[in-house]
């Protein structure tokens, strides 16, 4: 089946650095899930705003998490301090969504985005091996990139996906 982007999913594009944007492009041609771009680059306020929830503001005037499992924590990236790689501009990242039409519980189901997101990776590293571009890229499901996906991190963020040099 050929996929084409929506409307949201093109303005996305424009925000990408690049290297993503090709591998977005060839990912979506090989894909056998549809999916589309939810986010690119985000301001250092969004972030912020992303940073603080799950989190309070202690005495000492320190964003601490609410539970001691960080349960709720978004991201730890402040936007400020620490960037995102959403902050950059263009967005060294993306967030992802599934769509299958009529069915809308699955557009942040974990088996579909793991195989969006091993097409993705896969995309990425022919890519990357043929020198059509300068990255590789990490999935928010395998951070440490060790083929273990899910159970070995605390934070797990599978609509993400990020550029890296090795």
């Amino acid at each position: 089946m050929k996929w084409i982007w929506g409307e949201k999913s093109v303005e996305i594009l424009d925000e990408l650095n690049s290297d993503l944007r090709i591998i977005l492009q060839w990912g979506l041609k090989y894909s056998p899930v549809d999916f589309g771009l939810n986010e690119g680059y985000r301001s250092p306020d969004t972030q912020f705003g992303l940073f603080k929830k799950g989190r309070s503001l202690n005495t000492k005037g320190e964003w601490i998490p609410l539970y001691p499992d960080k349960k709720g924590v978004v991201t730890n990236c402040d936007g400020f301090t620490i960037k995102s790689k959403h902050n950059y501009n263009p967005s060294l990242a993306v967030d992802i969504y599934i769509y299958v039409q009529g069915k809308p519980n699955l557009t942040y189901d974990i088996p579909h985005l793991s195989l969006v997101a091993g097409v993705l990776i896969t995309t990425a590293s022919v890519l990357y091996e043929q020198g059509k571009i300068k990255h590789k890229l990490r999935w928010g499901g395998n951070w440490d990139q060790d083929g273990e996906i899910l159970y070995d991190q605390y934070f797990d963020d599978l609509p993400h996906l990020e550029l890296y040099t090795p």
